[in-house]
């Protein structure tokens, strides 16, 4: 009755089959498991106090009992279906102290309809994988937002014209999640922006930064774009500039930042280059 932290992280468990509802105190229930999650038959409803919850397997029941668990602050739930994710909107709606928040889908096909969600303003870090299609409206209120990732969302429209608003970030990673061809950070986006990934974007073949964008990055991962022809149009008027990655690029994009090649002038004031041929 009075455990208030149960960590089964690094465990085989892959199901909590006792009478959970039982642990009135629980603040922390970590389930987070290495390419699976954790099924909670019932009770969650019951633990009130709970501030902490990853790992949780979606399902009609457990994205329902969830609205009761008002004092979340933090949420990660995978394998959820497309027609739980509307329930799931609105039970994640009422967690108004919620500062971390990562979904899962469990459909890599259907797009994941979470137009209903609204986040709380106290929404610092954000993690969706699964597909999208397009960003939903709400992704513009995300003011204290320092820290994002979005997977395998399928956009069809450039996100950076959205997301280079959010006047907090800090940290954004974007891991197969634009179809398109062109990116651009416009100018004055990415105020305060320190690091950004971009994994496996296969269609990209052109990347731009206006001059004034991004004027705080320090840290630039580039990792198997294999039709990227050149690094950024524009690093050369990053400042702030020190460290640049380059994961996985073919030779054609790499050799074009030799001292003598075309794409030198962008990158010489980079303090740290490394170029790492194989991902993963």
């Amino acid at each position: 009755y009075h455990l208030q932290t149960l960590d089964i992280r690094k465990t085989w468990i892959s199901i909590i089959a006792f009478q959970i509802k039982c642990l009135r105190n629980l603040r922390n229930l970590e389930m987070k498991q290495d390419g699976k999650s954790i099924k909670v038959l019932t009770g969650l409803s019951q633990l009130g106090e709970l501030q902490v919850l990853t790992g949780l397997q979606a399902s009609a029941t457990v994205v329902h009992e969830i609205a009761s668990l008002t004092k979340l602050q933090k949420l990660a739930v995978e394998d959820l279906n497309n027609e739980d994710a509307e329930k799931l909107c609105s039970s994640v709606n009422n967690m108004k102290e919620l500062s971390y928040l990562s979904i899962f889908s469990g459909d890599g096909i259907r797009p994941l309809d979470i137009a209903t969600l609204k986040p709380s303003s106290c929404l610092q870090k954000l993690h969706i994988a699964g597909p999208l299609q397009k960003l939903p409206d709400w992704f513009t209120q995300l003011d204290k937002l320092t820290k994002l990732r979005l997977s395998f969302s399928k956009l069809e429209e450039d996100p950076l014209s959205v997301l280079s608003q959010l006047p907090n970030l800090l940290f954004l990673q974007l891991n197969k999640a634009y179809q398109g061809k062109a990116m651009r950070c416009c100018c004055p986006g990415f105020p305060n922006l320190k690091i950004f990934i971009i994994t496996e974007h296969e269609e990209l073949e052109e990347w731009d930064v206006d001059e004034g964008a991004m004027p705080c990055v320090l840290e630039v991962w580039i990792m198997s774009c294999e039709n990227l022809a050149t690094v950024p149009t524009g690093l050369q008027s990053l400042a702030t500039f020190q460290r640049l990655r380059l994961v996985g690029m073919p030779s054609s994009f790499t050799d074009r930042l030799g001292e003598l090649s075309e794409d030198f002038v962008r990158v010489k004031h980079i303090p740290s280059i490394q170029i790492i041929q194989q991902y993963g």
